[in-house]
C-alpha cells in the first residue's frame, strides 16, 4: 500500500477520478497493522476497478486531523472523485469493506427503480447510523452521506428543518426520517 502525506494528498487523493481507500494509522498502534492484510485481499479483489488503496501516518501528518476528524484509529476514509463519502473507525471485516466500495463504485437505484434524493446526516461514532447505512446498501439505495461532527453547517441546517439534533436523520426525497426508523424508511422508499 503506497503511503501519502498531506503535501501529495491534493495529488494522489483528491485529483484522483476513482474511489480512494485510506487508511489513517500511526506506527504504534496493533489495530492499524492488522488491517494491511485485509488492504491486501481487497486490492487484489478491485485490481481491475479505479479504486487505489492508500495509508497515511497520522504521526508525520498530524494537521491530518484539521481537515478529518479522527476518534479512533485505524480509520478508513473512502473518497469518490476525491470528496469523502464515508468514515469508518476501527477494523471491519473483508466482506464489509467490499460491500462499501462497490457502492461507491457503483451506487443503484431503489427496488421501484424511482430516483429518491436520500441524503444521511450521521457521525462515525453513532452505531445507528451505521446500520441505517448498510441498511441502505443492502437495498441498493443511493444516498449522500453527510457527518456532522465534520460539518457545522450541514448540522444547523439538519436541526433547522427536523428541530432535532439526534442522529441518524434521513431526508428522503421531502420527508424527515429521524433514528433508524425501517418501517417509515421503507414506506418512503416503497421497498
Amino acid at each position: 500500500m503506497k503511503e501519502i502525506t498531506l503535501d501529495s494528498f491534493k495529488h494522489d487523493v483528491v485529483a484522483f477520478e476513482g474511489v480512494t481507500f485510506l487508511v489513517v494509522e500511526t506506527e504504534w498502534c496493533e489495530p492499524c497493522k492488522q488491517i494491511a492484510h485485509i488492504t491486501d485481499k481487497l486490492s487484489e479483489q478491485f485490481k481491475r476497478e479505479p479504486v487505489q488503496f492508500l495509508k497515511l501516518d497520522l504521526d508525520k501528518n498530524r494537521s491530518f486531523t484539521a481537515y478529518y476528524q479522527m476518534k479512533g484509529l485505524p480509520t478508513v476514509i473512502i473518497f469518490q472523485k476525491g470528496v469523502a463519502v464515508e468514515t469508518l473507525m476501527g477494523i471491519k471485516t473483508v466482506q464489509e469493506y467490499q460491500n462499501i466500495i462497490k457502492s461507491v463504485l457503483s451506487p443503484a437505484q431503489s427496488v421501484d427503480q424511482k430516483k429518491h434524493n436520500v441524503t444521511v446526516f450521521s457521525t462515525p461514532t453513532c452505531p445507528y447510523c451505521h446500520m441505517v447505512k448498510d441498511y441502505l446498501r443492502q437495498k441498493n439505495v443511493a444516498f449522500k452521506d453527510v457527518d456532522v461532527a465534520q460539518d457545522q453547517s450541514q448540522a444547523m441546517k439538519m436541526v433547522e428543518k427536523s428541530g432535532q439534533m439526534g442522529v441518524p436523520q434521513l431526508w428522503i426525497d421531502d420527508e424527515v426520517v429521524v433514528g433508524f426508523n425501517r418501517p417509515e424508511i421503507n414506506r418512503l422508499l416503497s421497498l
